[in-house]
């Protein structure tokens, strides 16, 4: 997912933030506040909640059966929209079901920017304050935080919106246009979208029609979108993938509105973005799984019993012995990855799974569902080999706060 030329492969253009007299944050980058301080939750509600119908969607759910409903948002921005969303899910959505929120960022804000744009908002500071401790640190790709018992899975994307959403994708295979693809073959995956980022003035480059292709190859019939701008290219866009659209009231000062549900009959036949052949991509749409059986009770086996549980699924494991006889039953283990200042796809894995299991034993260890501490690991440079790659890394990574740098004397 990660697209940069750049020769630091770890390197992220954070927002650079600039403050109103009035408190509101505004991007230096585009020139455009990320929300009004008179009126920022009431206009987020109205624009995406509202006009998404997702308290009807939400409180029409099973409350007997276990699903998952997605949101993927462009513009994760301050995170006033996956907070509102977060706030809402928790009041109407049946617990059994998951919300799925997938959200792109080009310019995530630096945490002390997240936290003082937080302070706006009294009502969510219970939420605000879980997502502060939850932020990933500034760097590309795909960073994924369980909240609430897992009931809600974010997925942060930072990186350019047209990168990231030809990269979710079903197939590496999928670069014919539509109308070759037969609905069955398509695997839905949005219910809503939230197109936000800014105005097609202040950011023209995301108002791409990759954005509207991709759009149309990540949603469902009855998939809804909602957005603040009502620009007639942006409708067009959106009309050519099967989208049906309507124009609304928007909110306040602003006269119009866009809203609409996917159709499926697409005006044009627009090829797919390309994708790169690699292994995780998802497979072909599946029957929802209501059981599994996972064979082997260690570490990897449990971890994907609980994964599997906090998902609905009836798991039984199936182990020889009593668990953890293996090598899992070692008393200590070490969390521990090994990084590279080269670029590549395996030290992208490595580095964003090192990333997502830290706030998973610390949310462990603070439960007191396992013993020990995050105390860190101590890397030594056992060659000049090593040395060399430490003195790149340390020019790459200076400023990450999980990871420290030390000479020989301390």
């Amino acid at each position: 997912m990660v697209t940069s030329s750049h020769p630091n492969p770890y390197f992220l253009e954070a927002a650079n933030i600039d403050w109103d007299a009035d408190g509101a944050p505004r991007a230096g980058i585009y020139g455009d506040i990320y929300f009004s301080q008179e009126s920022g939750i009431n206009e987020s509600r109205h624009v995406f909640l509202f006009h998404n119908q997702l308290a009807e969607r939400w409180q029409a759910l099973d409350p007997e059966k276990s699903g998952r409903f997605t949101i993927i948002e462009t513009g994760f921005g301050t995170g006033l929209n996956f907070l509102l969303a977060w706030q809402l899910w928790q009041s109407v959505a049946p617990p059994n079901w998951q919300l799925h929120y997938i959200s792109v960022e080009k310019h995530p804000l630096h945490p002390q920017d997240l936290k003082r744009a937080h302070a706006s908002w009294p009502e969510l500071q219970h939420l605000a304050s879980i997502l502060q401790h939850n932020y990933p640190p500034l760097l590309p790709g795909q960073h994924r935080r369980m909240l609430n018992s897992a009931q809600v899975c974010l997925d942060l994307l930072f990186d350019d919106a047209l990168a990231c959403l030809p990269a979710l994708l079903d197939s590496p295979s999928r670069r014919s246009p539509r109308s070759q693809n037969s609905p069955q073959d398509r695997t839905p995956y949005a219910d809503a979208w939230f197109l936000d980022g800014f105005s097609p003035a202040s950011n023209p480059d995301m108002w791409h029609d990759t954005l509207f292709v991709c759009m149309g190859a990540l949603s469902k019939p009855e998939t809804t979108f909602a957005t603040f701008t009502s620009a007639g290219f942006v409708k067009r866009g959106l009309r050519a993938q099967g989208f049906q659209i309507e124009k609304v009231t928007g909110y306040g000062r602003k006269r119009e509105m866009l809203r609409g549900t996917f159709s499926n009959q697409a005006a044009v036949d627009a090829p797919l973005p390309l994708n790169v052949a690699v292994p995780w991509h998802r497979p072909a749409a599946q029957s929802p799984v209501a059981s599994a059986i996972v064979i082997g009770a260690g570490l990897a086996g449990c971890s994907t019993a609980r994964a599997l549980a906090e998902r609905g699924v009836q798991v039984t494991i199936i182990e020889r012995d009593a668990p953890a006889s293996g090598a899992s039953g070692n008393p200590q283990g070490v969390l521990y990855t090994k990084l590279s200042p080269a670029p590549g796809d395996l030290n992208q894995f490595a580095l964003t799974s090192f990333l997502f299991a830290l706030p998973y034993y610390r949310e462990q260890l603070k439960n007191g569902a396992i013993e020990g501490d995050l105390c860190g690991v101590l890397q030594l440079a056992n060659s000049s080999k090593d040395a060399a790659q430490f003195e790149q890394l340390k020019h790459f990574l200076s400023d990450q706060d999980w990871l420290q740098f030390a000479t020989g004397e301390e």
